[in-house]
């Protein structure tokens, strides 16, 4: 299932039985987050701690060559 509350395209949340994926789909920047994604990660993580039906989190990164940098400094 994937979560419509969630308006952030590269921080993707998507429900697979009793496991909350936080996915990172920022390919082309190798996945990294930008200052938005970094303050919608805490809420996504409240929430699935939360949700009785959630028993595992997992924070991945989409595309086959990065997990994350870490953050998306801009010039």
């Amino acid at each position: 299932m994937i979560h419509e509350k969630n308006n952030l395209p590269q921080l993707r949340v998507e429900d697979r039985g009793n496991i909350r994926w936080l996915i990172v789909d920022n390919p082309s920047r190798l996945n990294a987050f930008t200052m938005a994604m970094w303050a919608a990660l805490p809420r996504l993580i409240r929430e699935a701690e939360e949700d009785p039906e959630v028993r595992v989190i997992v924070l991945t990164g989409a595309g086959e060559k990065a997990f994350s940098p870490g953050a998306n400094i801009p010039k």
